[in-house]
């Protein structure tokens, strides 16, 4: 019989098996480099897309904000010539009644009362946003007015505009909204004093506006902005809203005293962009503000 040939590793595995150990199998090498390269490899391939999408979606977000915010400028800077044109008229017509009515004093001009009503239909009559055109006298009674004959026993003697024109505060040549005591409108007024002879205060010349005039002057702007949710509003220096557009329920009649834009209004910017966030739906919102002329008025 041929005697087997030595095999060393079946001579371990008989020596355990005598010996009563477990037999385990051996274990490979591991490369840890091949592996490293691999992880490496599977993070790229999960991490660089994510950071390109991150980065497009950024670039987008910057540029539509670029758009939006070019868009508002140029909204803006049409509705501020808009309103200049407006105010200088007024201030054109204010300056023609008051030349209508030198040298006379509040008897004078209610014995021409027919004749100065009839001037001042013509006069703002042709003009889509004036609701009337009114001579206010001494102590604040209505003389004449545009819209009736004879004028109605009225008087504005207590009227924040009437007693800050008579006081010289600018402010107070743009009125806020109110009711008005004539025809009982919501009107908001531009107005300048009249002066006697000897350069006192002798009452108020005053122009009556629309404001659903500005707003519908709005609507018509903000159909052209391609899509883009967009407000538009006439502000007095100090905030109170006279014209806005679209209006919803529940909107404030004032700016809100600690937003960007009121305090900008504080420190006579004339005009800049600033962000705020909406007191109506809490959304952000890009603001862009012009001053109108040397009006105390702003559009936002």
């Amino acid at each position: 019989m041929t005697q087997d040939r030595f095999d060393p590793h079946r001579a371990s595995r008989r020596s355990a098996e005598r010996q009563g150990d477990a037999v385990f199998p051996a274990v490979p090498e591991q490369n840890f480099h091949v592996r490293r390269i691999t992880l490496i490899a599977l993070l790229a391939a999960v991490v660089l897309p994510c950071l390109y999408v991150a980065a497009m979606a950024f670039n987008d977000l910057r540029s539509r904000e670029a758009d939006a915010t070019d868009m508002t400028l140029r909204t803006v800077r049409v509705a501020e010539e808009h309103a200049l044109k407006v105010f200088d008229m007024n201030e054109t017509l204010d300056t023609r009644i008051v030349d209508l009515t030198e040298g006379l004093g509040d008897d004078g001009i209610r014995a021409r009362e027919a004749a100065i009503h009839q001037k001042l239909r013509t006069m703002g009559g042709g003009y889509p946003q004036v609701a009337a055109v009114s001579i206010f006298g001494r102590d604040g009674a209505l003389l004449v007015t545009s819209r009736f004959y004879p004028a109605p026993p009225v008087s504005i003697g207590d009227r924040d505009d009437f007693v800050g024109l008579r006081e010289g505060r600018d402010l107070e040549h743009v009125s806020k909204v109110m009711s008005g005591h004539v025809a009982g409108e919501q009107v908001f007024n531009t107005g300048v004093e009249r002066r006697a002879p000897d350069g006192t205060f002798a009452g108020v010349v005053s122009v009556a506006l629309w404001p659903s005039y500005f707003d519908a002057f709005y609507r018509e702007l903000l159909g052209g902005t391609d899509g883009l949710p967009m407000t538009m509003t006439l502000v007095r220096a100090d905030g109170a809203v006279l014209a806005h557009y679209p209006r919803r329920p529940g909107e404030p009649n004032a700016v809100a005293a600690d937003s960007p834009f009121a305090e900008a209004m504080k420190e006579g910017r004339r005009a800049g962009v600033t962000r705020m966030r909406s007191t109506i739906d809490g959304e952000n919102m890009i603001v862009a503000f012009r001053h109108v002329g040397s009006y105390p008025v702003y559009v936002m």
